[in-house]
C-alpha cells in the first residue's frame, strides 16, 4: 500500500515515519493541503522505506537456496547523514551516507561534527578509517595519531587515556622534523662524524645484516629501545608446500624486544604484519 500510494504522490501524500506528521498537518493548517515538493520528497522517502524491506526479504530468502548460506543478491540500503566540508578534493563536492542500522561505535555512525570542531571532509573520513583499521589490532585499550592516513603514534595503555597520551607524545615531530632528522643523521654516517650522543634516545631499531650476506642472527637491544627488527639475506632454500618440496626464496626475520615494554602478543602481531607485507606487498598499494 505504502508503494501504491507513493505511485500516486501527484495526488496523494504518503507518509511511512511518525517524525514526518507535523511538517504535514502544519501545511494542511496553513496551505489547507500538502505542497507537491513535500508529497515528492515523502514518496521519495516511502520508496527508499519499500525499496530496503524488499532488500532484506531477497537477501534472506536467495541466502537460503545457496550451498554456503550467502545470499546471490544483496542490497545495503545507505541514507545521506550530512554534507561534506569537501569531497576528495578541496574543489569537490561529497556527503556522507551511513547503514540505517549500523552498530554504535562503528564509522558508519560517525557524527558530522565533533567537539565544536569543523565540519568531516573525505580525507577526515579515510584517516578515521585508517585509525580504526589499526586499533582494531589490539585487544587492550589502543589509540593512534594519524596524518593524511599515516599513523604517526601508536600506542596501548590499561585505559584509553594512558594510551592516547602515549600516542600523542610519539608524534612529537612533525613528519618534516622527521624526514630533516633522518638526512641529518645520515649525513653525518657518511661524513664519519656520528656521536654517541646521536645513537641515544632512539625507540626502535631496523637492521638489515642481510647486505652484508648474514643469513640469521638475534639482534640484541640497544637500551633504552625497545626493540629491533633484524632482516637477512633472501636466499632460495627448500620448502614444504601443498606435500611437495619446492625451491622459495627466503628471508628470516628477527624481533628482539623488551618485555617490560612490550607485550608478546603485540611483538608477534607486528612481526607477523612485516612478514605479509613482504611476501605480498601489493597488499599495502591496495589497503588489504
Amino acid at each position: 500500500m505504502l508503494r501504491s500510494a507513493a505511485k500516486n504522490h501527484a495526488r496523494v501524500t504518503v507518509v511511512c515515519d511518525p517524525k514526518d506528521y507535523p511538517a504535514v498537518l502544519a501545511e494542511i493548517a496553513q496551505n489547507g493541503e500538502v505542497s507537491r515538493p513535500t508529497r515528492e520528497r515523502l514518496a521519495g522517502k516511502a520508496f527508499a522505506h519499500t525499496s530496503a524491506y524488499d532488500a532484506a526479504i531477497s537477501g534472506w530468502l536467495t541466502g537460503r537456496g545457496e550451498a554456503d548460506g550467502f545470499p546471490r543478491h544483496l542490497t545495503v540500503p545507505l541514507e545521506k547523514a550530512y554534507g561534506l566540508r569537501y569531497g576528495e578534493n578541496p574543489h569537490q563536492a561529497g556527503a556522507f551516507y551511513r547503514e540505517r542500522h549500523a552498530e554504535a561505535g562503528s564509522l558508519s555512525m560517525i557524527d558530522s561534527v565533533g567537539s565544536g570542531a569543523k565540519e568531516l571532509s573525505f580525507n577526515n573520513l579515510v584517516d578515521l578509517e585508517a585509525a580504526l583499521d589499526a586499533v582494531r589490532e589490539f585487544e587492550n585499550p589502543a589509540a593512534v595519531v594519524v596524518k593524511h592516513t599515516s599513523p604517526c603514534g601508536v600506542a596501548t595503555g590499561p585505559t584509553l587515556a594512558d594510551a592516547y597520551r602515549a600516542a600523542r607524545d610519539a608524534d612529537a615531530m612533525s613528519l618534516a622534523q622527521i624526514e630533516a632528522a633522518i638526512a641529518a643523521l645520515g649525513q653525518k654516517a657518511r661524513d664519519g662524524s656520528l656521536a654517541l650522543d646521536d645513537l641515544q634516545g632512539g625507540t626502535f631499531t631496523i637492521s638489515n645484516g642481510g647486505v652484508y650476506g648474514s643469513l640469521m642472527s638475534t639482534p640484541i637491544l640497544n637500551a633504552p629501545q625497545s626493540g629491533i627488527l633484524g632482516m637477512h639475506k633472501i636466499q632460495e632454500r627448500p620448502m614444504a608446500i601443498g606435500g611437495q618440496v619446492v625451491i622459495r626464496p627466503m628471508m628470516y626475520l628477527a624481533l628482539s624486544y623488551d618485555h617490560r615494554v612490550v607485550d608478546g602478543q603485540g611483538a608477534v602481531t607486528f612481526l607477523v604484519h612485516v612478514k605479509e607485507a613482504i611476501e605480498e606487498p601489493q597488499r599495502l598499494l591496495l589497503d588489504l
